[in-house]
């Protein structure tokens, strides 16, 4: 992952900009010098409820990318609105892997480390929906530093109507002019654009 090409893509897409500078710039000092003394002991999760549901965030991740997912759970540790739990699913194969000790360190600040089989992406939804049956579940990928109100966004639509699934990034499923499925790239990405059940949540609160 080049960091420094994310903040530049994300500089263009989020208007609170200097928030996440200063969580990346910090990052990218503690990822370069491996300097343990830099790293925030601030708690990232909260036992208060903020609705009458827990609120846990969910992701996974795979291969190389365990060297780096602590960066974007660092971005889900300084939220506005915190959540109650971020769970990181791993392969039952991790298990007998040194676990990166930035990872350690986050979880004394609120990860929690599980592990499950690998089903895909599906790896980041359906263990927790199993773990956490009466949460409000918010997915996340294992690649993306997310906004400061990131939490607080989803969760104020989710309040007005907790029956629909709310979706921070995704497409509109396009088909072609015979009625067929249109290639994944030809989809249009869409923002709060109202309810559809042709929309696919890429990012998503349920």
């Amino acid at each position: 992952m080049n960091i420094q090409n994310l903040l530049s893509r994300f500089r263009n897409a989020f208007y609170n900009i200097e928030n996440i500078e200063k969580i990346i710039n910090k990052l990218l000092t503690i990822n370069k010098y491996n300097d343990l003394s830099m790293v925030s002991y601030e708690k990232g999760t909260s036992d208060k409820f903020v609705i009458d549901n827990p609120i846990v965030i969910s992701l996974t991740t795979y291969g190389l990318r365990i060297n780096e997912v602590h960066l974007t759970i660092e971005s889900l540790l300084h939220q506005t609105v915190k959540p109650n739990r971020i769970i990181l699913w791993l392969d039952n194969s991790f298990k007998n892997t040194t676990i990166p000790y930035l990872l350690r360190m986050q979880e004394k600040r609120g990860l929690e480390i599980c592990y499950c089989i690998d089903i895909r992406s599906y790896t980041k939804l359906v263990p927790t929906l199993e773990l956490c049956p009466n949460s409000v579940i918010i997915t996340v990928d294992d690649d993306m530093i997310y906004t400061p109100d990131f939490i607080e966004h989803l969760l104020n639509a989710y309040q007005k109507d907790s029956k629909k699934v709310y979706f921070y990034r995704g497409h509109k499923i396009v088909f072609d002019k015979k009625g067929k499925l249109a290639p994944y790239e030809n989809w249009v990405t869409i923002g709060a654009k109202g309810s559809s059940v042709f929309n696919m949540p890429t990012v998503s609160i349920r």
